[in-house]
């Protein structure tokens, strides 16, 4: 039986990593943080090796990485929400990036799969799509923090001979992701039959199921043609308008259209109005295609909250 790490196994994207693992007859073992709030999302998974530590140093991690997994996948983070103190935002990716490479290094991985975020690239004007050589430079701390684990992974996986592969990932929804994100909290209060304030709906985004971001992850640790230390978007490459998202999840829970308030909050001022990826090279790579449309991954997310209306 094959053995992987999944760190942020407690996370949106990596818990989904984690039970595709597990129904691919995969051992899992997942690093968790005593103090973590998210365990629940973990629960009830058999073959799940959970390692409870006080913190991601390479002490804490020697336990974990005792158990020879083959692949590592770094799903962990911080800040991701945008209120993290910056601090923790460099120690929760930066620093825990450091400290699980040097435990693979010793451990003698097969591979290291780090992943990246679009918010590491510069903004580009609408139509233009985001590929891997496009400028990084990044407009938030969370992007800059992202951005120096890549480099320092990359640097690190040389120095400690750890064979590594960067996902940067775009705008990934699904089930699992936190309450007040746009997809669930849509569907919350449009299945109750109440209105909601948002802006103009005119930022276009690359959006992708929670299913298909992990199928990308495990297919990379498969593939053996990536080369070393390189940096792969994993997207759709379709733009899609807020104001589409809202408009599909009113008509796929027959919703009265007039609930969604478009232009009641102003936009966010320093995020973009268009983040859409170029995920080319990483489909040459690998052959992976995302599954699901947005109709059909909208509709996904729907079927997967009915307790909230209960």
């Amino acid at each position: 039986m094959r053995t992987a790490l999944v760190a942020g196994a407690t996370g949106f994207v990596g818990s989904a990593v984690t039970r595709r693992l597990l129904a691919d007859g995969w051992r899992v073992v997942a690093p968790v943080r005593r103090t973590s709030g998210d365990k629940h999302r973990l629960g009830g998974l058999p073959g799940l090796d959970v390692v409870e530590v006080v913190g991601y140093t390479a002490g804490e991690l020697r336990g974990a990485f005792a158990r020879n997994p083959e692949v590592v996948f770094n799903l962990a983070s911080a800040g991701v929400a945008g209120k993290a103190d910056p601090d923790d935002i460099v120690a929760g990716n930066v620093t825990l990036t450091l400290n699980l490479l040097r435990a693979a290094g010793d451990a003698g991985v097969r591979r290291f799969i780090h992943t990246g975020s679009c918010f590491e690239y510069a903004a580009v004007p609408p139509g233009e799509l985001m590929s891997e050589s496009s400028p990084t430079v990044p407009w938030s701390v969370y992007g800059a923090a992202k951005l120096a684990s890549v480099h320092l992974a990359r640097t690190a996986a040389v120095m400690w001979k750890v064979p590594l592969v960067v996902l940067r990932l775009f705008g990934v929804y699904g089930p699992g992701e936190a309450p007040k994100r746009l997809v669930p909290s849509l569907i919350d209060r449009l299945r109750k039959g109440e209105s909601i304030d948002l802006t103009a709906g005119t930022q276009v985004r690359d959006l992708l199921y929670i299913d298909d971001a992990a199928d990308a992850f495990v297919t990379a640790a498969d593939t053996p043609v990536i080369d070393d230390g390189r940096i792969l978007n994993v997207c759709t490459g379709m733009p899609v308008a807020v104001r589409q998202v809202g408009e599909t999840v009113a008509r796929l829970l027959d919703a009265p259209q007039d609930l969604l308030r478009w232009g009641a909050i102003p936009p966010r001022t320093e995020e973009p109005p268009w983040i859409v990826g170029d995920g080319t090279a990483f489909r040459t790579a690998t052959g992976w295609r995302p599954g699901y449309d947005l109709t059909a991954g909208l509709r996904a997310a729907i079927a997967a909250r009915p307790d909230a209306f209960a």
